[in-house]
């Protein structure tokens, strides 16, 4: 590495460099997605880099404002990491090529849609961002972490409303949700405190004793939803999530995703 650093270069630069600087391991990084609040990067710097910008900077007080105008542009947002990275996603069943190079991302806010005809690959990307399907080539990315490589990451930090799914029959609304809050280690409280505000979210708190087979199809599909959101993932998938819904159960869910966008 022969840059040096330049405490007043632009931010894009000198976040560059420490990016650089991590490659060489003069620099450690995770992602900060815990207390709900925007996912940003906290470094640390390892002895290496410590010696390495001793070299570089006329004092460490420089090199702390260098990470410190970084960490000012995440919690303004202008770093954000992406909430969904696709790079080359590739798929075939056969001699059929169900997905062919799909690469996109997502920010963390945003609302994505998938738009195609039947058999277009919009399910089986899907099923790949989530970590039912492996692809044949390419990642996929969720909050930072990799759906292959850490599946478990990745998998907690995501609710899904499949395309072709229901809530258990003969549980009511509650205990679905019950069921899947201890699926994921949710404490008692936690599942309680959750299950409460997504039944009132989404206007069935009243019928949560109603068994699920009684439910409408509408209502069906809001408990699904709720059941997606029981672990306040911070990135939620569905699949059509309005497909065989009359008029006014759509445009319920549609606004429901605009509100669901509004509270993060």
């Amino acid at each position: 590495m022969k840059e040096k650093f330049n405490v007043d270069a632009p931010k894009p630069v000198i976040y560059g460099l420490l990016r650089k600087m991590e490659y060489f391991g003069f620099i450690t990084s995770k992602w900060d997605v815990e207390g709900g609040g925007p996912a940003r990067r906290v470094y640390k710097i390892t002895e290496e880099g410590l010696e390495y910008l001793n070299s570089s900077l006329k004092s460490l007080r420089d090199a702390k404002k260098v990470i410190d105008l970084i960490l000012a542009e995440d919690e303004k947002g202008g770093w954000l990491m992406d909430a969904i990275e696709a790079v080359d996603l590739q798929k075939k069943f056969g001699n059929v090529t169900a997905v062919n190079s799909v690469s996109f991302k997502v920010k963390e806010g945003e609302i994505f849609g998938f738009l195609g005809p039947n058999g277009a690959g919009k399910t089986t990307t899907i099923r790949m961002l989530t970590g039912l399907l492996k692809p044949d080539r390419g990642y996929a990315m969720i909050m930072g972490y990799n759906v292959i490589d850490e599946p478990i990451k990745a998998k907690m930090l995501v609710g899904v409303v499949p395309e072709e799914a229901n809530p258990y029959p003969d549980l009511s609304s509650w205990d679905n949700l019950v069921l899947v809050g201890r699926l994921y280690g949710l404490s008692g409280r936690d599942i309680k405190d959750r299950a409460s505000k997504m039944l009132k979210l989404l206007g069935l708190y009243d019928i949560m004793d109603r068994k699920a087979k009684n439910l409408s199809k509408g209502q069906r599909q809001k408990l699904l939803v709720a059941m997606a959101l029981i672990n306040n993932p911070k990135v939620l998938f569905l699949d059509e999530p309005t497909g065989g819904l009359d008029v006014l159960s759509a445009r319920m869910i549609r606004e429901l995703i605009l509100e669901l966008r509004e509270m993060v």
